[in-house]
């Protein structure tokens, strides 16, 4: 189709800024996923084996960041848990990544979602530099390469500041924390303008049927 052509060389000139790169339409240096769970693949579980949704994810995903949405039934026990009965699995996980590719991240990323934006950011910097340390740079706290946070609810052109200020304000540095935004960056018309949104409330697991909340 002429969007897909149109959509290709424009990411073909995209390439050719950058120096990094042959020009081939790869698009390597343009952007990059990771794997990430979202609250029906934790709550499909179910709430009693939500150590298991999280033993699944770090088994499949040995390698690379991996992000977990943390927040499916009450984010500070899930963040405990992590830093916890988890901790060794994390980094164990970590360790053995780094023997295969020493030269790439391989980092457990944590997801708060509902809540209070800055309360819940801060106080999951401030755990996981206790269970799993880290190193003063600059003058900030750098949490160990095997874990890190990313905020996607709530990031706009004017709160992403004000996360800032309160992470340097805490101790830690801003390289803990990544951000995400969808429709906060563009005019305010999205499932909320409606109040309504499509959800996953069903699954069937090895033949098992499965309620799912979110």
């Amino acid at each position: 189709s002429s969007t897909s052509s149109d959509n290709t060389a424009a990411m073909y000139g995209v390439n050719q800024h950058y120096p990094d790169t042959s020009g081939a339409p790869d698009f390597k240096s343009v952007g990059s996923s990771i794997p990430a769970a979202e609250h029906s693949t934790i709550t499909s579980h179910g709430k009693d084996k939500e150590m298991d949704a999280y033993l699944q994810i770090l088994d499949n995903f040995p390698t690379g960041p991996v992000s977990i949405v943390m927040d499916s039934y009450d984010y500070k026990a899930a963040v405990a848990l992590l830093c916890g009965e988890l901790k060794d699995k994390v980094c164990e996980r970590y360790d053995n990544a780094i023997l295969i590719d020493a030269d790439k991240p391989h980092m457990v990323v944590l997801r708060p979602d509902s809540g209070d934006m800055l309360e819940n950011v801060v106080w999951t910097l401030g755990e996981l530099y206790k269970a799993f340390g880290g190193e003063e740079k600059n003058g900030f706290k750098v949490l160990h390469p095997s874990v890190r946070i990313i905020q996607g609810d709530g990031i706009s052109l004017e709160t992403y500041p004000v996360l800032l200020d309160a992470i340097q304000a805490a101790g830690f540095s801003v390289t803990n924390v990544v951000v995400g935004s969808g429709g906060g960056l563009l005019p305010k018309v999205n499932r909320d303008t409606i109040r309504f949104a499509i959800k996953a409330n069903y699954a069937v697991v090895d033949g098992e049927e499965r309620a799912v909340q979110k």
